[in-house]
């Protein structure tokens, strides 16, 4: 069981991952529901953050190897409800890493209402929207790559 797995071994959560991702290890189910809870409890904190900064989020770093294994109950969480009803978020979070929920997050939602008082027209998003997704080039790489594009964009 998962209690006897955390009582007798320590595994670093690289190691957890291989497990997860190896269908024929012995501990394979214990490090997948580890990784679903993870994703419940990330979902849970990125609502959270989402809800304060409205923005993208990137997922970077040695959790981003093991996308595979929490992704889907961190976009159940993160689009879900709470017990109480009302939705955990006001966006809805798409994933990067997927190609429908790419197209979906790409259509564009565009409308033109009337300014009362006067004559222009404002275009705004009906639906809000979030993109999740995870760094593939590495956390150093990417930063020295964004900052590479402020300097050369500021010079």
């Amino acid at each position: 069981t998962m209690a006897d797995w955390h009582a007798t071994e320590k595994y670093t959560p690289a190691e957890i991952a291989m497990f997860g991702i190896d269908v024929h290890s012995p501990h394979h189910e214990a490090a997948t529901k580890a990784y679903s809870h993870f994703g419940k409890v990330l979902g849970m904190s990125l609502a959270q953050a989402v809800t304060l900064f409205d923005a993208h989020v990137v997922i970077g770093g040695g959790l981003a190897r093991a996308w595979d294994l929490y992704a889907p109950a961190m976009f159940e969480t993160l689009n879900g409800s709470f017990a109480s009803g009302p939705n955990r978020i006001c966006s809805q979070a798409y994933n990067a890493k997927d190609e429908k929920g790419l197209a979906a997050f790409r259509e564009d939602s565009l409308l033109e209402v009337s300014v009362p008082h006067y004559e222009h027209r404002a275009s705004y998003r009906k639906h809000k929207r979030i993109l999740v997704g995870r760094s593939i080039l590495g956390t150093n790489k990417a930063v020295a790559l964004g900052a590479y594009r402020v300097a050369v964009e500021n010079r």
